[in-house]
């Protein structure tokens, strides 16, 4: 009954580690991981060049830290955070803690997204997109169209960045509430380039709680097709067919042919 009773207490802790409730074991999961995230947010964020006058997207901002300090370098222009969650309970306590931000001073945008693989947002839309703690969610299968997703609504020349924090990130693998393959940050970084990123690398940051990684990675200035109508609507019905066939995959559950392989690849 005693190790029923502890694995069953784990498995909660695992949910609400990917996706908070609200309920006491929620509140006090989600306020540990905003406490524990806090440097590696300030860390991110002085890797990635946020102007007073920039659009900024925080992906899972959980009790909403992030969008805290990202509100604070955009406070004296026209720049706007907006920030995306899958949790009802974390959207709701970020909208009380910024109700003024987002109601009175129009500085912040909150959407609730459940797949990151369709994001809500014109191409060439941000400047910087952060995230925390967040691709160990992502499941392999998904990662490269989710960073392909990023990339599209990304301004040229915008930056990404995710940090994290290794001795966290084990402590959480010893209790059961991640595994070394959800946290590995290479299966992140090798889907950066071919999504179409640039200038990808990992750096690390000495921190009195452990070193602190963050990733980062830079999209392309635009080139010639960017601003040629022709261009951009043959990629806009390459990008169409690919989902097209991606989904038509899914569904039959046929195996790809070589053709099928070079369009997805593109």
């Amino acid at each position: 009954m005693s190790k029923r009773f502890i694995e069953l207490a784990f498995s909660d802790l695992a949910n609400q580690l990917a996706f908070p409730v609200k309920s006491f074991t929620g509140a006090a999961l989600t306020k540990w991981q905003s406490k524990r995230s806090a440097p590696i947010v300030r860390a991110v964020l002085e890797k990635v060049n946020v102007t007073p006058d920039s659009r900024v997207l925080e992906i899972g901002y959980g009790r909403g830290y992030g969008i805290g300090e990202a509100l604070k370098k955009v406070s004296t222009g026209s720049g706007i955070v907006f920030g995306i969650e899958r949790s009802p309970y974390m959207e709701e306590v970020t909208r009380k803690k910024f109700i003024l931000e987002e109601k009175e001073q129009g500085k912040l945008v909150l959407d609730r997204c459940f797949d990151l693989r369709h994001l809500a947002y014109p191409s060439d839309f941000f400047d910087v997109v952060f995230h925390v703690d967040l691709f160990y969610f992502i499941k392999q299968e998904s990662m490269l169209d989710v960073c392909r997703e990023v990339h599209r609504i990304m301004k040229p020349e915008g930056r990404i960045a995710c940090g994290m924090q290794m001795s966290s990130v084990r402590q959480l693998e010893k209790w059961g509430l991640l595994t070394p393959s959800q946290t590995d940050p290479m299966r992140y970084l090798h889907n950066l380039e071919p999504a179409g990123f640039e200038d990808v690398k990992i750096e690390y940051i000495p921190s009195p709680r452990g070193e602190i990684q963050v990733l980062s990675a830079r999209k392309p200035p635009a080139d010639e097709s960017h601003s040629d109508p022709q261009k951009r609507m043959e990629e806009l019905e390459r990008d169409i067919k690919r989902e097209m066939l991606r989904q038509t995959i899914l569904q039959t559950g046929r195996t790809p042919s070589k053709e099928d392989l070079e369009l997805l690849k593109e």
